[in-house]
């Protein structure tokens, strides 16, 4: 995908909701919160045009987990490079990873936008080594389900067939049969969202401190609010708690003593199998240069010796490494 496509896609992406996005509102997705997809649908975030790695293998890999589920199940796929909507709901979005037809037919949308021609779907995804355990035999992550369940609602398709690649070692393919209860969740999910949120201009409730740093990242208003008696109750909450977890982790602390102070000089503690319960080990020693320090020393040097010239290229390759970094904005409870 060039640049200019990427554009446009994620231009397309704010004109409604996408299969990729209701994983993330119904609060089923680990790396996107609804609070995340509201400041994109908005406007409120830049288009992220540069990739991670892992986005980026997972387009490039597509197409071979594609091939690959054709191989094995014996499934024709074609790509389709339209956008779809629903045909009642236009802010309902879908852009399908492929359609699975039967041999020589044609997957291709009518006049009114359905997506015709079609057996079904094939979503195609990579996923690390370490989340192997979410792509069991009989399970798949609950945000893909979902993601699934939206396309068959936009698409009108019976089933959608979950293809991964693991830790670029390991397939596995779970078929996602259409489900009519979960098409009416998901679609109200996005419903509520779109209108509520999105068109009101309305932000989500936030769920973590992250996600609320994310709405209000800095304090535009010198000044303090009133307090609601919810707050003042949020508060002596947040107190409590705070001494609980006080009292949990000085517990810890002597626990761990305990463990530490058996273990001694050895380096853990086993059981009577010999499998390693706890480990208590010394790390191997690491280096940190302060490069700060040792570029105004390099900088003195060279000025003593005569390089002035030096001195400044060193001082114009600091300036340029140095970013500024906006200030953390910390909650402090009295």
């Amino acid at each position: 995908m060039g640049a200019n496509d990427r554009i446009e896609f994620l231009a397309a992406r704010r004109l409604g909701i996408g299969g990729s996005d209701i994983g993330a509102i119904m609060g089923l997705s680990k790396w996107k919160s609804p609070v995340d997809v509201w400041l994109d649908k908005t406007g409120r975030t830049e288009p992220d045009l540069e990739m991670s790695e892992p986005a980026y293998f997972g387009i490039e890999l597509e197409s071979f987990v594609a091939t690959e589920y054709s191989k094995r199940s014996g499934n024709k796929v074609q790509r389709v490079n339209q956008a779809m909507k629903h045909p009642e709901h236009n802010w309902m979005l879908a852009n399908i990873d492929r359609a699975v037809v039967a041999d020589g037919s044609r997957a291709r949308l009518d006049k009114d936008g359905k997506l015709t021609g079609i057996k079904g779907l094939l979503e195609c995804k990579t996923a690390s080594a370490y989340l192997d355990r979410e792509w069991s035999d009989d399970s798949a992550p609950l945000a893909y389900v979902a993601q699934c369940q939206w396309y068959m609602a936009v698409t009108g398709a019976e089933w959608c067939d979950l293809a991964v690649l693991i830790g670029g070692q390991k397939y596995v393919c779970h078929r996602i049969e259409r489900d009519e209860s979960l098409i009416e969740a998901v679609t109200e999910a996005g419903r509520q969202f779109w209108f509520g949120n999105v068109i009101a201009d309305f932000p989500p409730t936030p769920r973590t401190p992250e996600e609320t740093l994310a709405l209000f990242p800095s304090n535009s208003l010198d000044d303090l609010v009133m307090a609601s008696d919810d707050i003042m109750h949020a508060l002596e909450a947040y107190q409590l708690l705070k001494q609980k977890a006080k009292g949990v982790d000085d517990e810890m602390a002597a626990v761990k003593a305990a463990i530490q102070s058996f273990i001694g000089p050895h380096s853990g503690v086993c059981d009577p199998q010999g499998s390693p319960l706890a480990t208590w080990k010394q790390n191997k020693p690491s280096q940190k240069t302060n490069w700060k320090e040792a570029a105004a020393q390099i900088k003195a040097e060279l000025i003593d010796a005569g390089h002035e010239d030096l001195a400044e290229i060193v001082r114009d390759i600091i300036n340029q490494n140095t970013t500024e970094q906006a200030g953390a904005r910390p909650l402090i409870i009295k």
